[in-house]
């Protein structure tokens, strides 16, 4: 048969996640491809912006960054606004939210956690497992994990040190 000439719709990447910053004034956005988008979106909520724009337009990201070596399902934004958290299938990573929403920044990692691996029947250890959800404690001291364990795991928003788990479903 014929190869399809262009990508077929389906393989385009898939947005997880989103989460206004600044006030409203951004909005960062989390894909299937590792990447992290942000978006201006002041000039976007004008109606003047749309009227003016050509039929079915779509704004394009303002900035995008490569932060995952893997899809990215989760993110979650200190309430300051200082720090970005996000979760794929590797480990969380928190990132000084400036050097992801300031034009020509390169972002900065802050550090690193990992969700436990589980030993299973036999002595066998399963893999670190995807982080689905990430939450932050109204205080912004506790970041929780909802994994694909069928756990939740909580750690300290600052330090990245596991606090606990919270076991879950087994199914």
């Amino acid at each position: 048969g014929r190869m399809p000439s262009a990508a077929p719709a389906w393989s385009a990447p898939t947005v997880f996640g989103t989460k206004f910053m600044k006030g409203g004034e951004q909005l960062l956005a989390v894909d299937s491809s590792g990447l992290a988008h942000v978006w201006g979106i002041t000039e976007l909520l004008e109606a003047e912006y749309w009227e003016n724009a050509p039929q079915g337009h779509r704004p394009l990201p303002t900035l995008t960054h490569k932060l995952h070596d893997c899809s990215i399902f989760s993110v979650a934004v200190s309430p300051d606004d200082s720090v970005v958290f996000t979760g794929g299938d590797d480990v969380i990573k928190a990132w000084d939210a400036p050097s992801i929403t300031t034009p020509g920044a390169t972002p900065k990692l802050l550090g690193t956690a990992s969700p436990p691996q589980k030993t299973l029947s036999r002595g066998a250890v399963a893999g670190i497992p995807e982080t689905n959800g990430l939450a932050l404690s109204g205080d912004g001291k506790t970041l929780y994990a909802a994994c694909g364990d069928g756990s939740a795991y909580s750690y300290d928003a600052h330090t990245l040190k596991g606090v606990g788990e919270f076991v879950g479903h087994t199914d």
